[in-house]
Order: structure tokens, then sequence, then C-alpha cells
């Protein structure tokens, strides 16, 4: 009889490991948060200098500040002017909307304290000089209680080639 309990007590607790929740919290969302997704926060992150006429990749990169897994949310990288995309994207579903706009959208279930990265290679433009600012990123997400934190700019410092 212990024997099949301690059966039972294992195979619960596998189970519940795989759907990734102890087994006294299937089904509960914490301090009674039910209904309310999770805060997206877009992590500023500036990429690394490029010479004109090359490519660089915009680690665009969101963070689930909790309490609770995401709903499901679209990601949008604005480049600067003096650059363009240039695919491939990851993730691959990712898609240029517009002259220097690529959005990526992402399903729900991203967990407190996980990030969703999108990486959107970039090419400088030949002429290109300086600090080319203007670059953004944000996220929009179904009910996401703090606005504040779901854009971050960023810049491109140009260098010379060599």
């Amino acid at each position: 009889m212990v024997r099949r309990l301690a059966v039972a007590a294992v195979a619960c607790c596998t189970v519940a490991v795989l759907v990734g929740a102890a087994p006294s919290s299937v089904g509960a969302v914490p301090g009674g948060m039910r209904g309310v997704p999770g805060d997206l926060k877009v992590v500023q992150m500036d990429p690394d200098p490029t010479p004109a006429g090359e490519l660089t990749t915009v680690h665009a990169i969101v963070s689930n500040e909790g309490p609770v897994k995401s709903d499901g949310f679209v990601m949008t990288v604005t480049l600067p002017e003096g650059t363009r995309p240039q695919g491939p994207y990851f993730p691959s579903h990712c898609a240029v909307v517009a002259q220097r706009v690529v959005r990526c959208e992402f399903p729900k279930g991203l967990p407190p304290g996980q990030t969703a990265t999108a990486l959107i290679p970039a090419r400088i433009d030949a002429g290109a000089t300086g600090v080319l600012d203007g670059g953004e990123v944000a996220v929009a997400g179904a009910g996401d209680p703090n606005a504040e934190n779901d854009s971050a700019e960023f810049e491109i410092q140009v260098t010379d080639a060599g």
C-alpha cells in the first residue's frame, strides 16, 4: 500500500512538473490574480557599433515582470534612419510591415522572470556616419498593467571601417 502511494505521488509530481506547476498549485493563480496578465517590459539594449555598409543585429528583448504568465503579445522593432532590415529574422515568423519596422508575434505563456527575444539584422547604409538614433523596441499585450515600460529607444554607433 505504501509503495502504491509513493508511485502515485511520483507520477503526480512528474505530471505537474511537465505542465509547469507543483501539485499544490495546479489551477491556482498567485495572490488571486486570476485574469491579470504578466507585466511586459522592454529591456533596453543598443546594438554593437558597426561600420557603414555592414550588418548589425538588434536584440529586442521583452521581460515578463510578473506576477503571472503573459498573454500573447506583439513586439515591434523600428530601426533608425540610415538602416534597413535584412532577414532572416528570429523568430522566423517576424516580418517587415513598413520600411524600417519589423513585427514579431509571440504566443501567451511567457513565465514571470523569463524573457522573449527577437533578433533583427539591420544593414547600415553605406554613407551613414556618427550615431543613428531613433530606433525603438515596443511591446503590446492585452491587459498589460504598466504601459510605462512597454518601449525603449536604442541607437547604433557607426564606426570607421578597418
